[in-house]
């Protein structure tokens, strides 16, 4: 079992990278529209 493990871990690989996303023009503007009520919990 523990080499089964050993043997999987071996494979595996983290890498971690920035993407880039482009702007978008409707996040820049307040939001005009009308209120909703929701409730969280």
């Amino acid at each position: 079992m523990a080499a089964a493990v050993v043997g999987l871990g071996g494979c595996a690989t983290e890498s971690s990278r920035t993407l880039d996303v482009p702007v978008v023009s409707s996040a820049q503007r307040p939001y005009t529209g009308k209120p909703v009520a929701i409730a969280v919990g």
